[in-house]
């Protein structure tokens, strides 16, 4: 099977399954949060074309213009959006993104187009492959209980990118990334930032 048939296939499988949790969370958000429940943001992926990933909002609105400098991130992240971020579920509308074809199911991690991550920017390789909702480079921090090192994460992303694509490879660390997110083992990792100031 090609990867990009088992994206499709796994994507509309993931969305079917999430389905009745995406709306309940939905309504969560907007309940606690407001409007927008979605958060977008541009970030690289395949051959240097930018496009919007979509994840729930996991922080309070922020008015730059009203406001000057935003609060720390953590700050701004709500109890709601703490047990989101905790067990990834603010990731689930990025399933869109994988049956656009923005996005994989496995690849490198989605990277924006801020200065802190100019260190993948750098790297033409990582954008030979589509970003991923998972990568092998999570399932390390997973398993560290730690953020990689920019040079460990580009190491391990360009080790998934110079690999021919398999199923059998992919199929693995996707079911690495659950087993950590179920044991609450993905909760040591600190999400990674968005600075999701809600700019919509």
């Amino acid at each position: 099977m090609k990867k990009e048939v088992f994206d499709f296939v796994g994507a509309g499988f993931g969305l079917i399954l999430a389905a009745l949790p995406m709306t309940i969370i939905a309504g969560a958000v907007k309940l606690k949060m407001g409007s927008p429940v979605i958060f977008r943001q541009q970030r690289l992926g395949l051959n240097g074309k930018p496009f919007t990933i979509l994840k729930f909002r996991t922080m309070e609105q922020f008015d730059r213009a009203a406001n000057g400098i935003a609060a720390c991130d953590t700050q701004r992240v709500t109890p709601l959006g703490k047990f989101l971020r905790h067990y990834r579920l603010d990731e689930l509308p990025q399933f869109v993104n994988v049956l656009k074809g923005d996005m994989s199911l496995v690849g490198p991690r989605p990277r924006s187009f801020m200065e802190r991550d100019k260190p993948y920017r750098d790297v033409p390789e990582l954008r030979t492959v589509r970003p991923g909702l998972t990568s092998p480079a999570i399932v390390e921090e997973f398993k560290a209980g730690k953020p990689l090192s920019p040079e460990a994460t580009i190491a391990k992303d360009l080790e998934y990118c110079r690999t021919l694509p398999s199923v059998r490879n992919d199929l693995r660390i996707m079911f690495e990334t659950l087993r950590h997110v179920h044991r609450g083992t993905s909760a040591t990792v600190p999400h990674t930032p968005s600075h999701d100031d809600l700019r919509l």
